[in-house]
């Protein structure tokens, strides 16, 4: 057995995997995760850990402490290289978008785009022959969310959730709305301007709240690449 482990700026999320298949998938704070994880596996006989990390700090902690058990850790970037067609400077991305867009370009081909809403939003292009044209990085949900409720009195967090509506009549809803839709009508507006034939695959903890039509709805889509890039090492 071993474990895939998405390590976020403040989510991190670990899957139990057979080699093929996502088992089982939990969600810790990445600020207060410690080898303390394993009591939620411990009845599993784990010897390998798949990493990709966007904490480097978190990641030599935990690896650490992964390799004193005794299982091995093999890292995005590090022991699991992926190659990519791209214009993109290699180099400087991150390994999460690394490993998104090799996962999607496999299971659903291309052209493509990708968006990820999560701490960050990001959205990646793949064009009809396969390259990666780049993307763009800007903020996630709850970096706007935090945004609004410290730079106003009037304003506060609220619990975000699937809507279907734009214009609500009141302030919870509104903002609600208006986090969430700002994605969706960005990427509504995004799909004018690629080939017609483009497929949308939407990843990330608060993709299953983005309303968009004809868009895939793919939150792990992370750990299928992980397992991908191991398998094709």
């Amino acid at each position: 057995m071993m474990l895939l482990i998405d390590i976020g700026n403040t989510m991190t999320k670990i899957c139990l995997s057979n080699g093929k298949n996502l088992l089982m998938i939990k969600k810790y704070n990445t600020y207060e995760i410690s080898k303390s994880f394993m009591e939620d596996f411990s009845h599993e006989n784990i010897d390998k850990a798949l990493i990709c990390s966007v904490k480097k700090s978190k990641t030599f902690t935990l690896r650490n402490e992964l390799e004193k058990m005794n299982i091995e850790c093999l890292e995005v970037k590090k022991e699991i290289n992926i190659s990519l067609d791209s214009e993109y400077d290699m180099e400087a991305i991150g390994p999460d978008r690394l490993v998104n867009i090799y996962a999607a370009k496999i299971i659903y081909g291309s052209p493509i785009v990708i968006a990820s809403i999560g701490t960050a939003f990001t959205v990646d292009f793949v064009n009809s022959s396969g390259l990666h044209k780049g993307g763009m990085i800007s903020a996630g949900p709850n970096i706007i969310m935090d945004s609004l409720s410290n730079s106003t009195d009037t304003l506060f967090k609220v619990k975000l959730r699937k809507t279907e509506k734009l214009f609500e009549k009141n302030t919870d809803s509104a903002i609600n709305s208006g986090i969430l839709n700002s994605y969706s009508l960005f990427l509504e507006g995004l799909r004018q301007r690629v080939p017609e034939n483009t497929k949308f695959i939407l990843t990330g903890g608060f993709s299953p709240m983005i309303a968009m039509d004809d868009a895939t709805i793919f939150p792990e889509l992370l750990f299928q690449g992980l397992l991908s890039a191991y398998e094709r090492r």
